[in-house]
């Protein structure tokens, strides 16, 4: 299943529910939108703060 098809079910799913209840709800609810980027292992870009101290130095 898409993240499209997901996203798509989770908006009935609430119609359906706020028309059941609607209550329950201080407005229409909606989903979160969908991520612009997903990544299983991000790419990490290393900063001067994030390396190890002590790198690149020479031995006393």
């Amino acid at each position: 299943m898409s993240a499209h098809q997901v996203q798509a079910e989770r908006v009935r799913v609430l119609e359906q529910a706020y028309a059941a209840q609607p209550h329950r709800f201080a407005s229409v609810p909606v989903p979160p939108p969908l991520p612009k980027v997903v990544h299983t292992n991000p790419l990490r870009i290393a900063r001067e703060e994030e390396t190890a101290p002590g790198l690149g130095e020479p031995a006393a």
